[in-house]
Formats: structure tokens, C-alpha cells, sequence
């Protein structure tokens, strides 16, 4: 079992595998040598999501000014109907497919850290309780089920504390940039128990 810095060690090459699964998954839905299953994307979605790849890559993109393309709506169904299959055809690709789902909910946990952002705590809290009961940490399973019905219950019992964290206020922040945000069990032990 892994503690300590090693966890922090090997968390980028997790992200690596997870990047690599997901490259395998795309390359076999994009692939047209492969006769096109029910709800495949048609060449004029591919030359669309090009496009768009292209905007993004250039940072032309700003994300605050423009809707959802249409062809990444497409592409994100296709890619669950895609997995779902994987899923019922082969257990260990079933095993994969929930190992990405695993580290989706880690780069999750880690964003909403250092962003700072509540909402999105919950929502990945929410996800947290089948994985700590899946890897036999128990008791963060009961207590991640308790700490999310008492935050949810929140904004009835104590609204001036809800619109506190709503704020950015669950996280320490040592600047005022972007990503900079500190859970406070690691602002505890990497700085004060340090001093």
C-alpha cells in the first residue's frame, strides 16, 4: 500500500496511463477502417471536431464567450456507448474503464483544491464513498456519506457559512492567482506542523 510522497509520486503517472486508455478509446471510435457502429460520428463531425481542436490548440478559444460545440456532445455520446459495450464484452476492459473513472474522480478532488470551488467539491464528494469503500477504507466511506448530507443540509441551517464556501473559503490560499488553492489538512502538516 502506498503512504506518503510515494502517493504523490506516482499520481502523474496514473494521469499517463489514464491519458494513454483514453487515446486507445478515441483512436478505435475515430478509426474508419472500422465499419461505423449505431450512433458513429460521420466525416463532417471529425472535420468539426478538427476545427475545433485547431481553436483550442491555438487559444483563439475563449471559454466564457462560446457554446458547446455540438460535435463534442456527439463524440462524448458516442465514447459512453463505446464503453458501455467495451464493458459488457470483456471484464478486464471493464476493470480499465473503471480504473479511468477512479482517476477522473482524482484529478476531480485535485482541481477542486486548488480552484477553490464548492460546488464542485460536493459533486465530487458525492463520488468519493463507493471508491473509499471499494479500496477498504470504511470509515472514510461512512463519514464522506455524513459530511456530504450535513453540507447539503447547509444553506437551510447556516446560509452565512454556505455563502462563505460557496466563496472559495474550504481551501487555504496563499495568493490571489487561479490555481493556487491548499486543502487545509495539507496546509496543517506542510506548513504549521513543519514550523
Amino acid at each position: 500500500m502506498l503512504c506518503g510522497k510515494a502517493v504523490a509520486r506516482a499520481i502523474p503517472d496514473h494521469f499517463l496511463v489514464e491519458s494513454a486508455l483514453n487515446i486507445l478509446i478515441i483512436r478505435s471510435v475515430l478509426d474508419t477502417e472500422i465499419p461505423p457502429c449505431t450512433g458513429s460520428l460521420s466525416n463532417d463531425d471529425i472535420v468539426e471536431l478538427r476545427s475545433v481542436y485547431d481553436i483550442v490548440v491555438s487559444t483563439e478559444l475563449n471559454v466564457n464567450d462560446c457554446e458547446y460545440p455540438e460535435c463534442l456532445i456527439k463524440l462524448e455520446t458516442v465514447l459512453c456507448d463505446f464503453k458501455s459495450d467495451l464493458a459488457t464484452k470483456s471484464k478486464t476492459a471493464k476493470l480499465w474503464l473503471q480504473y479511468q473513472q477512479y482517476i477522473t474522480i482524482l484529478k476531480s478532488l485535485i482541481r477542486v483544491e486548488r480552484t477553490c470551488d464548492w460546488n464542485l467539491h460536493l459533486v465530487t464528494v458525492a463520488k468519493t464513498p463507493n471508491l473509499f469503500a471499494a479500496t477498504g477504507h470504511n470509515n472514510y466511506a461512512k463519514c464522506a456519506r455524513l459530511y456530504l448530507q450535513m453540507m447539503l443540509e447547509l444553506p437551510q441551517q447556516h446560509p452565512w457559512l454556505n455563502d462563505n464556501l460557496s466563496d472559495g473559503y474550504h481551501a487555504v490560499r496563499r495568493s490571489d492567482r487561479f490555481w493556487v488553492g491548499l486543502s487545509t489538512e495539507f496546509a496543517i502538516e506542510s506548513v504549521m506542523m513543519r514550523a
